[in-house]
C-alpha cells in the first residue's frame, strides 16, 4: 500500500513518486458513446457522482492509452468511464474499469488517486484503418474493440485540463478522490466511423455494454504524440 512521506512525496512497493506525476511520451486511441443517463446513474449508486445527462443521454468513454515514458514507468491501460459531476458540480472523468499491465502503476493509481486499476493482459495495435484493443482477464476475455482512425490530423496541438474523479479503494464509506490532469495531444485525429465490440461476459465487458459501447461513437480520436502532468489527489470530504 503506498504511504505519503511527506506533501507531494509516495512511497510505494517498487519505487517513490513526486507529484505532479509527469508522462513525457504516450499514444492514447479513444471513442466517445451516448448512453443512457438512467443506467449510468445505477452504476455511480453509492458514490456520490451523478453522470453528466442530456435529455436521458449521458456520455461514456473508452480509452487506450500506451505509456512510452514517464513516471510511472511504461505500461498500457484501457479504461471504461463516464463524464461526470463530483458533489460541488465539478466536471470530471470516473473511470468504471481501467485495467493495466504493470504492478507499479495500478498500486499507485488505486492508492493515490482511488482508480479501479487491475491487472490484465493488453493488446493495443494501431494500424489505419483499423485499431484494435483486445483485454483479457487471466485468460478470460473482459474487452474487444475495433474502431476506424481518423485520418487528417489537426495542424496544431490541444491542451484539454480536466479532472479525475476515484474512489478510494481503502475505505468502506467510499471516499472521495479528485485529481487535475492536463493532456497535450499533438497531431490528434478526430473523426467518427462504425465501431466493432465483442463484450462477453466479464464485468468489463458488461459495464461497456451498459453504457453504450457497440451503438455507434460519438466520435472517435488518435493521437501518437501525447503528454500528460497528473497533480496529487485531495479527499472529497
Amino acid at each position: 500500500m503506498a504511504k505519503q512521506e511527506a506533501p507531494g512525496v509516495w512511497q510505494l512497493a517498487e519505487g517513490r513518486l513526486t507529484m505532479p506525476v509527469r508522462i513525457r511520451r504516450a499514444s492514447l486511441l479513444g471513442a466517445a458513446y451516448l448512453c443512457s443517463a438512467e443506467r449510468a446513474a445505477e452504476l455511480l449508486v453509492g458514490t456520490r457522482l451523478r453522470p453528466v445527462s442530456f435529455r436521458g443521454r449521458a456520455v461514456s468513454t473508452v480509452l487506450a492509452v500506451v505509456y512510452s515514458d514517464g513516471d510511472l514507468g511504461v505500461y498500457d491501460e484501457v479504461g471504461v468511464g463516464l463524464l461526470v459531476r463530483g458533489p460541488d458540480r465539478t466536471l470530471g472523468m470516473h473511470q468504471v474499469h481501467l485495467p493495466v499491465n504493470a504492478t507499479f502503476t495500478m498500486e499507485a493509481g488505486r492508492d493515490i488517486w482511488g482508480l479501479p486499476k487491475w491487472m490484465a493482459d493488453i493488446d493495443i495495435a494501431v494500424e489505419r484503418p483499423l485499431a484494435k484493443v483486445r483485454v483479457a482477464d487471466g485468460g478470460e476475455h473482459a474487452l474487444t474493440v475495433s474502431v476506424p482512425v481518423p485520418r487528417f490530423p489537426a495542424p496544431v496541438p490541444f491542451a484539454v485540463p480536466i479532472r479525475t474523479w476515484g474512489i478510494n479503494p481503502n475505505d468502506v464509506n467510499g471516499e472521495l478522490f479528485r485529481a487535475p490532469i492536463r493532456i497535450r495531444l499533438r497531431g490528434l485525429r478526430v473523426g467518427s466511423g462504425r465501431a466493432n465490440v465483442l463484450t462477453g461476459t466479464h464485468s468489463m465487458g458488461r459495464a461497456a455494454a451498459e453504457l453504450g459501447v457497440g451503438s455507434r461513437p460519438l466520435m472517435v480520436m488518435y493521437s501518437p504524440h501525447v503528454s500528460i502532468v497528473l497533480g496529487e489527489s485531495k479527499s472529497y470530504a
